[in-house]
């Protein structure tokens, strides 16, 4: 089960709420973290090393 954006925030600002309500932070965690990560980088979840002012397109060229 996911928490909705404005419980996942409660736990996490709560420290003492972290450790009791881990079992549920966590997949919600993971829920808006892979959003995010979609939204930015599609579906390439193996993101490359960058060695200065490169392209991210440059940075996977060079990893593969």
């Amino acid at each position: 089960m996911n928490l909705d954006t404005a419980a996942y925030e409660a736990i996490v600002h709560a420290p003492g709420h972290r450790a009791s309500q881990y079992e549920e932070m966590l997949p919600s965690f993971y829920s808006f973290a892979t959003s995010a990560y979609r939204n930015h980088w599609a579906d390439s979840f193996h993101l490359p090393p960058f060695h200065g002012p490169e392209s991210l397109a440059e940075a996977l060229a060079e990893q593969e």
